[in-house]
């Protein structure tokens, strides 16, 4: 499997429907975040550990895998092509290898946007 193109058309459909996470998980199809809400791809077919594993393993570098196998978790930043910054955390989940990434947002929202008291600052 292309583990490069099936990640940036998930990152893509990430950004395009405006959710907050991706999920990564054996067993289930991706999941989206929207507003609060978890949506499953059902388009998509269940991710197996392999491709869990392939997905993860195509968000890091050599020495985050290195990392990553050495501490069974980690957590990074992933710039995907200049477009949108994710926070990532890949950790094991029932003996497979999991994926959470959130979007990490490239405006930082006002107070008036955020609906926070004047109080508040």
């Amino acid at each position: 499997m292309n583990y490069s193109s099936l990640l940036k058309e998930l990152l893509s459909t990430t950004l395009t429907q405006k959710a907050s996470d991706l999920h990564i998980s054996v067993g289930h199809p991706p999941v989206l975040r929207i507003g609060g809400r978890l949506v499953f791809l059902v388009r998509r077919k269940e991710i197996s550990p392999e491709d869990s594993k392939g997905l993860a393993f195509e968000l890091m570098t050599e020495k985050q895998q290195e990392g990553f196998l050495k501490n069974k978790e980690i957590d990074f930043s992933y710039n995907f092509e200049g477009k949108a910054r994710f926070r990532v955390n890949v950790f094991y989940q029932r003996g497979d290898i999991s994926s959470a990434l959130r979007l990490i947002p490239a405006k930082i929202p006002t107070v008036e946007e955020l609906n926070l008291p004047p109080d508040f600052t």
